[in-house]
């Protein structure tokens, strides 16, 4: 996260503490006119409960995604959120109030005391709005095989809507048509320079620069080069982990059978996969008992709209390509495939019920899964798990498909914060970088990261970041550009992770 804007988010957070922290003394203050009763804010008691409730409610500002820099630019979900937050934190400080009576406020003060919090709350969204400037962006230069870097770029563009420019570093200069050849789809977008207007760009203050290097020194300019962009505290990426950071995918049409070898999701220790079946068993305990009444309800709208079964099993592929059954609760007709047999479900397929709409855009059809969780057979947090037959299929026509499996399944995961459901098998192979990724940096950090992400979208209403969908030839790996680049890579270096 860039510096400046490390900085806002420590503002507003410094901001939201003083206003949470007002309001307590505020609403005490009142509670102890109302009742006649001494008044003392800097009692050790009153200090320490005022710390409580405030970081409580910061908690509440957090998960609820009223943090997240994108939707702190957007005024109306800003207020959405810190509205959502507040109710959220009233909610938990009633309960505190409940547990430790002592510190416990009268319906006037808590009244006041929740609605000057939602006021100042509010207020500091607004005044920052009002005074945000958005992030200087630097400069993005490329060192090293023009065909191997322009190829990578390519695949940025085609994943996301990166505007900067790329300054490519080189020799001599291209004529307007050798450029096009190598950019045919974004050539507006790549600009030549020398290695002396490269060292006039990195010494310009535009904010952090990045340099993106296959790590071949071709010349003793281009050594120096390097050496002063490290010295000035440049961003340096290799090009397929810069592919990484900008997209979150690993990059499919450079992914060959090294990865097998050189991917840390084959060789995981014990102690992380225990943790996180630890998390798994006591989070899906819990999520289970607050579930079985949506579970009830919708079983009975089931029922009432379409009649038994309510929930029914698949048969899916988990970690290391074991098969389980996986439970969901029953959204289609009940014939749905008994004439075409497992097929994809489209965005609008007429075999899915009323209920069963509302169960699958609420995401409570797969409530059920946290059994398979209890068992050990799913994960919270993970790849979507395939049907036996979808996965022969995908096997045959993607590369590397079953290296998804190296880690345990999941109710939610990387993918699907990042993309959503898969309807078609383009799907599948746009989805696969995601899955990929996870299975490479596979941690407890991003799981909670992905799990906070999941809950986010769930309240706030947000849905996954739609990217544009690769040429099929580049990602299924076929002849061309991007099979040459990553042997290019290859063959200048050893091959990064994933």
């Amino acid at each position: 996260m860039p510096v400046a804007k490390r900085r806002r988010l420590r503002s507003i957070i410094a901001a939201d503490s003083a206003a949470v922290a007002v309001s307590v003394t505020a609403a005490d203050g009142l509670a102890a006119v109302s009742e006649q009763v001494a008044f003392a804010p800097l009692a050790p008691e009153w200090l320490s409960r005022t710390i409580l409730i405030t970081c409580g409610w910061l908690t509440a500002l957090y998960v609820t995604g009223a943090y997240e820099s994108g939707y702190l630019r957007m005024r109306g979900r800003s207020l959405y959120l810190t509205a959502l937050a507040t109710a959220l934190a009233a909610a938990m400080c009633a309960g505190l109030f409940y547990l430790l009576p002592a510190w416990r406020m009268n319906r006037l003060a808590f009244g006041a005391f929740v609605a000057l919090a939602g006021l100042l709350l509010t207020g500091n969204r607004l005044i920052w709005l009002r005074w945000y400037r958005p992030d200087k962006t630097g400069a993005i230069i490329a060192i090293g095989d023009h065909e191997l870097l322009l190829t990578v770029w390519r695949h940025i563009g085609d994943e996301s809507r990166l505007p900067r420019i790329l300054w490519l570093v080189a020799d001599r200069v291209y004529t307007a048509a050798e450029l096009a050849r190598l950019t045919p789809d974004y050539p507006h977008r790549v600009r030549m320079c020398s290695v002396e207007r490269a060292e006039e760009i990195l010494a310009s203050d535009g904010g952090t620069h990045t340099v993106i290097t296959d790590g071949i020194i071709r010349s003793e300019g281009v050594a120096n080069l390097l050496t002063r962009a490290s010295l000035r505290g440049a961003l340096m990426a290799d090009p397929f982990s810069f592919y990484e950071m900008t997209t979150g995918k690993c990059p499919i049409f450079a992914v060959d059978g090294r990865w097998v070898f050189n991917a840390t999701a084959h060789r995981l220790p014990p102690s992380p996969l225990l943790c996180k079946r630890l998390l798994d068993f006591g989070a899906g305990l819990i999520a289970g008992v607050f579930a079985l009444p949506i579970l009830l309800l919708a079983a009975v709208a089931i029922v009432a709209e379409s009649g038994f079964p309510v929930i029914y099993g698949q048969r899916r592929m988990g970690r290391h390509a074991k098969r389980f059954t996986l439970w969901k609760l029953r959204t289609m007709r009940r014939d749905a495939e008994a004439a075409t047999g497992p097929v994809w479900s489209p965005p609008d397929d007429p075999r899915v019920t009323r209920v069963g709409q509302f169960l699958r855009r609420t995401g409570i059809d797969e409530l059920p899964q946290l059994w398979n969780v209890l068992l050990g057979e799913m994960s919270l947090v993970g790849p979507r798990p395939e049907r036996p037959e979808i996965v022969a299929e995908l096997r045959r026509r993607i590369p590397l498909y079953m290296q998804r499996h190296a880690v345990p399944p999941g109710i939610t995961g990387w993918r699907s914060i990042n993309r959503g459901g898969d309807t078609c098998l383009e799907d599948v192979v746009e989805s696969l970088g995601y899955d990929l990724y996870y299975a490479k940096n596979f941690s407890l950090k991003l799981d909670l990261r992905i799990l906070l992400r999941t809950w986010q979208m769930v309240v706030a209403g947000a849905k996954p970041q739609a990217r544009r969908r690769p040429r099929a030839e580049s990602v299924a790996g076929e002849e061309g550009r991007p099979r040459v680049a990553a042997e290019k890579m290859a063959a200048g270096r050893p091959q990064p992770r994933g």
